[in-house]
């Protein structure tokens, strides 16, 4: 639930009513609601946290428990969402499976390492990876070591020999921060064409459609609505502001290109689109 640090304790009462209501529900459905599993924290930004006062909320309500950092679907939250706990969760899984993989790659031909690379390594470091967008440069460095380390092991590399070239010319990966350009712009064109889910879709607003605007010259190139933002953190890590902000940073051309791909052909092209950006990057 949303609401000031003023009225956290309102908050907290409206929290635990609806777990009462859901718990009553659960069991006339014959289900049970497992409170020791159920977790609570406060998510928001430091000057707001640093003004709800905990030892008062301990005080009144005694059955709640606040966590610093939960898991859900699969993403560690802490209470900033800055993804460090998840990052470092990524980085110590990763980490684990390469050691091993290190001690057994003697015995494995190139395929088989390279498959296992990317069933235990890419495959976490791209889960979910559209909440990445405005990472800190931290968090980005420690996921692109690990993609790295994981270059050299494929290769057969010393630990600290430059893989960037191999990376991009022979194994054909994406660095980090355009792996998690191409996943936003995957779901910017499926939320396009209305196979996303319908919240995502809404966040898709032609500058077209608007009664005021429609003879823009940003409504003729097919632009997105790019709505305002309180702040620089929102403006950088919500999808709403960078979902259509990266699809209009997307030649017109090739906007409508992509649209009228397969998804297979979307995702081939769109990579060749990021490769390029990526290598202009390097050479700056």
């Amino acid at each position: 639930m949303n609401g000031p640090a003023s009225a956290a304790a309102s908050l907290v009462a409206r929290v635990l009513e609806a777990t009462t209501t859901l718990d009553l529900w659960m069991s006339s459905n014959r289900l049970r609601l497992n409170s020791d599993k159920t977790q609570f924290i406060w998510l928001g930004g430091r000057a707001q946290l640093a003004k709800v006062d905990m030892e008062f909320l301990r005080a009144t309500f005694p059955e709640v428990h606040y966590s610093v950092s939960v898991r859900d679907l699969g993403v560690t939250l802490d209470p900033v969402i800055s993804f460090s706990d998840h990052v470092n969760r990524i980085s110590r899984t990763c980490l684990y499976h390469l050691r091993q993989i290190r001690t057994i790659r003697h015995s494995l031909s190139p395929h088989a390492v390279n498959t296992l690379v990317h069933a235990l390594i890419c495959t976490r470091v791209d889960f979910g990876n559209s909440i990445f967008a405005g990472l800190s440069s931290l968090n980005l460095s420690k996921l692109q070591s690990i993609l790295n380390a994981s270059a050299r092991l494929n290769c057969g590399l010393p630990k600290y020999s430059h893989i960037s070239t191999f990376i991009r010319e022979t194994l054909h990966w994406l660095p980090v921060p355009q792996r998690i350009q191409f996943k936003i712009l995957t779901l910017m064109r499926n939320s396009l064409l209305g196979v996303a889910p319908s919240y995502l879709q809404a966040l898709c607003t032609s500058v077209s459609t608007l009664p005021g605007r429609s003879a823009l010259r940003s409504a003729a190139r097919g632009l997105l609505v790019v709505p305002r933002m309180r702040g620089a953190t929102a403006q950088s890590r919500s999808f709403a502001y960078v979902g259509p902000s990266s699809w209009n940073h997307l030649p017109h051309e090739l906007r409508l290109e992509l649209l009228s791909l397969s998804l297979p052909l979307f995702r081939k092209r769109l990579k060749t689109i990021l490769f390029v950006r990526a290598l202009g990057r390097e050479r700056l």
